[in-house]
């Protein structure tokens, strides 16, 4: 039920039209094109009779009104075998980017089911049939995001193994396999990995980073700066923590930042009870994450939802129940199999 509700809003969002929309890094959005063609360097699609092009790196998902609509009986039926056959369909109809979308919401689907396996069999049946695959890196990212989010035993098991399977990708662009060193020290940050090693590895990646652009630079500094936090060596970022928290230029590092700045102050709040005011900073910045990091990571926008509620509460105030019990019912639709989810009460 979960997936079928996010395909109907994404129907309403994308309109009756056989239009497309495109997710950028930095929160860019290009919405009302046409997708022509998606591989591993580029993403074509005309806008307006105009063609234009960008890099694929930058493209963090698609979406695509033709290719939901299509599929919206087998996800409401949770029909991962129909999926799996409307995309090799679309592929022996020689129409790749529909293929690729299709491909895409099954893994979700799969995900959602807890089918991490079926996943990566998923991901070789594509490599095998387009090794330039354009969403061949979505699909490693959404199983590193989806076990950060579960934060179980097996979620990090998950994650970790499509981090290996990205570094076996040498033949990849150089910005993705950049992003793949990074998704390496993400993992073992957040998964209570040998943090020292990947504080080692983000100061190697930190110079290089900027090469491949202002988003890659800004999540470099985000994990380092968590690194050197976990590490015992945070106290002098928090400037940079402050500086990264107004960047726009990429919604991870962002939320990466906010989330930093809001648990410090939820720190003091709950050292200090009657410091109602720390705990609302921190609610603003939670609720910060929640409202304009929309293309974060799912993992992060969990916690701001699940920290946004415990601020809440401790914030006191005539609307803060309403907002906490908010937060926790958006945490439960949206996140249904987060860890952030299960640390709830019972509603």
């Amino acid at each position: 039920m979960l997936l079928r509700a996010v395909v109907l809003a994404l129907l309403a969002a994308l309109g009756v039209a056989q239009s497309d929309r495109v997710q950028l890094d930095g929160g860019e959005l290009l919405t009302d094109v046409e997708l022509t063609s998606f591989d591993l360097r580029h993403l074509h699609y005309r806008k307006g009779g105009d063609a234009a092009t960008v890099s694929a790196e930058r493209v963090i998902g698609i979406e695509s009104a033709r290719a939901i609509a299509l599929c919206s009986r087998a996800i409401g039926a949770h029909d991962g075998a129909e999926l799996l056959a409307m995309a090799r369909a679309q592929w022996q109809a020689k129409d790749a980017v529909q293929a690729q979308q299709i491909t895409v919401l099954l893994a979700k689907l799969w995900l959602l089911e807890g089918k991490d396996s079926s996943v990566v069999s998923l991901f070789t049946e594509l490599q095998a049939q387009a090794p330039d695959a354009g969403v061949l890196p979505q699909l490693l990212r959404m199983r590193v995001d989806h076990g950060l989010l579960t934060g179980s035993a097996a979620g990090f098991a998950a994650a970790s193994s499509a981090v290996h399977c990205w570094q076996q990708e040498t033949g990849w662009p150089l910005a993705l396999r950049f992003e793949g060193e990074l998704l390496f020290a993400l993992v073992s940050l957040q998964s209570a990995g040998d943090c020292k090693a990947a504080l080692a590895l983000l100061q190697e990646l930190a110079p290089r980073a900027e090469a491949f652009g202002k988003p890659f630079a800004a999540r470099t500094q985000a994990v380092l700066l968590e690194a050197l936090a976990r590490t015992g060596d945070g106290a002098a970022a928090q400037n940079q923590w402050q500086a990264l928290a107004e960047d726009q230029a990429d919604a991870f590092a962002r939320a990466f930042a906010l989330l930093q700045l809001g648990r410090q102050e939820l720190a003091v709040a709950q050292t200090t009870p009657e410091d109602r005011a720390s705990a609302r900073r921190a609610l603003r910045l939670f609720l910060r994450v929640a409202i304009e990091c929309e293309a974060a990571p799912d993992f992060l926008l969990a916690d701001a939802l699940f920290f946004g509620a415990k601020s809440a509460e401790l914030g006191g105030g005539v609307d803060s129940h309403a907002v906490a019990a908010r937060c926790k019912s958006e945490l439960r639709a949206r996140f249904a199999d987060s860890k952030r989810a299960r640390q709830l009460s019972p509603p």
